[in-house]
């Protein structure tokens, strides 16, 4: 995906918007094609379960702090 974040935001909010809401909105699309693919290719489908990316960042803000 190509995504245009304001250049006035601070540093923090351009990472929090790369890895969370720009993950959140690639990943189905993501999780769609893998399983497409596996099914294609004979297999049963590889089906991902769903991330939740505002924790995992959250628990690595939570690490660089400590």
């Amino acid at each position: 995906g190509i995504f245009t974040i304001n250049p006035a935001l601070p540093e923090t909010e351009h990472t929090r918007i790369l890895f969370v809401d720009c993950a959140g909105i690639i990943f189905p699309f993501t999780r769609r094609i893998i399983a497409d693919l596996s099914a294609e290719g004979g297999f049963p489908p590889l089906l991902l379960e769903p991330i939740n990316f505002e924790a995992i960042f959250l628990q690595r803000q939570a690490t660089k702090a400590a």
